[in-house]
């Protein structure tokens, strides 16, 4: 979008050189940026057009349609407290671009954990393109109840989370880079479960820690709780201590063609009190258990899993995960994975009484410790097993459980009649070298 000169310079009071967007070289500019702001809305244009340079701002609110604009990469506001820099409120249209918000390290506090460099809370059609939100104790950006979209922006260096968005609506969430995070990448919550819609794409997560503890409540790449509807799509997530993504009661979810790398613990879940899963065409290289559809206890089920890679899965006894590649409980298909190297079971259908009406169809398996299991505790229900190759397993190609313990011989191997609730036919054992 371009700007007439005049809308920088007639909101620039304390800039002592008219700039021209011609002009390279970088200036400390002293503008007030919260007054330049106040100026804007007053005299009624409502944009407000900074040139390069770093800028002292905190505490800065707006509250009607607005534009502000800087150079990416060069206009740099620094903070000088551990809270917002600019909060918006109640308004509509609000547009933030080409703005490096650079805060200040200090020590985790309560106060640090809920606040962020950027706060926008019931906006309509927020928008906040190429901007840069660096080395903070906070978040890098928060947004509550609010629509629009957070696009190609950077977050590096953040001690809680890079992107948070709370009882949002269809928010697009895409094109973004986040690097270097202490709980989180991108957070997409509802408060209660319902619709969010929300649309997370071609987002680029790296080195994810979870420096507040637990059992993976953080530490995750992409994480979505309670919101319904939600599309997880073409992301790269590398080097998250608990999953790259991890969905959590988060009915109807989308989560197709991400790639994720080196997860601490479960690369991809789907988990808790969901119904509906789409999980299809992921690769996942490295982690404890390649891809959950978990928690049937709690009214998990319904799921699709199909047409994913899933590569060195590996025990963990700081998690207390077997190296699984794909397990789940109820109402699922597995159908046309290919899954290698594995330190425990390809694929576990059921864990306990927890089976109920899952179907294993068309999948590729090769050196795993374990080829396919099934459930067979008192309470397990119906399991379809069919037309999967199982190569060189190490202990088993199919056979049943009760929770961890092996209950039956092979079944490749033997000629044993499966249990009534099993239906098995077509699957092939290969011994090759």
């Amino acid at each position: 979008m371009k700007f007439p000169r005049r809308s920088l310079l007639a909101f620039s009071p304390f800039l002592p050189v008219a700039l021209t967007s011609s002009e390279a070289k970088r200036v400390d500019a002293p503008i007030d940026v919260a007054s330049a702001i106040t100026e804007a809305i007053t005299n009624g244009t409502g944009v407000l057009r900074l040139p390069a340079g770093e800028f002292q701002v905190s505490g800065v609110k707006i509250n009607q349609p607005f534009v502000l604009e800087g150079i990416p990469g060069q206009t740099i506001f620094q903070g000088a407290l551990s809270g917002p820099m600019i909060t918006v409120t109640d308004t509509q249209d609000v547009t933030i671009t080409g703005i490096s918000f650079r805060g200040r390290k200090q020590p985790r506090t309560a106060a640090t954990k809920s606040a962020a460099l950027l706060m926008a809370t019931r906006v309509e059609r927020v928008q906040i393109r190429n901007c840069a939100f660096i080395d903070s104790a906070t978040s890098g950006a928060r947004i509550e109840a609010s629509s629009g979209e957070v696009l190609s922006c950077r977050f590096t260096s953040l001690d809680e989370f890079g992107l948070i968005a709370q009882d949002c609506h269809a928010l697009q969430i895409s094109g973004n880079a986040l690097d270097d995070m202490g709980n989180g990448g991108i957070a997409v919550w509802q408060t209660a479960k319902g619709h969010d819609g929300a649309r997370i794409s071609n987002n680029v997560i790296s080195k994810v820690r979870a420096e507040s503890g637990g059992s993976g409540q953080v530490g995750n790449g992409i994480n979505v709780f309670n919101g319904a509807n939600v599309t997880i799509a073409n992301n790269l997530a590398t080097d998250c201590a608990y999953s790259g993504i991890r969905c959590n009661s988060a009915d109807n979810a989308q989560i197709n063609g991400n790639t994720v790398l080196r997860s601490g613990e479960t690369a991809l879940y789907a988990e808790f009190s969901f119904e509906g899963s789409i999980i299809s065409g992921n690769i996942i290289d490295g982690a404890t258990t390649g891809i959950s559809i978990a928690n049937f206890l709690q009214g998990g089920r319904m799921a699709t899993c199909m047409g994913n890679i899933i590569r060195n899965t590996r025990r963990s006894e700081i998690v207390g995960a077997p190296g699984i590649g794909i397990s789940c409980e109820a109402e699922t298909v597995v159908s046309n994975n290919v899954i290698e190297g594995t330190d425990s079971t390809a694929i576990q259908l059921g864990w306990g009484e927890y089976c109920r009406n899952i179907s294993a169809q068309g999948n590729i398996i090769r050196n795993a410790a374990r080829g396919i299991s099934f459930s067979d505790a008192p309470g397990a229900r119906h399991v379809l097993i069919v037309g999967n190759m199982i190569d060189q397993p190490k202990e088993f190609a199919i056979a049943g459980m009760q929770w961890d313990k092996v209950t039956t011989g092979d079944y490749l191997v033997a000629a044993e009649k499966p249990p009534a609730q099993v239906i098995m036919y077509g699957n092939v054992l290969i011994r090759s070298p």
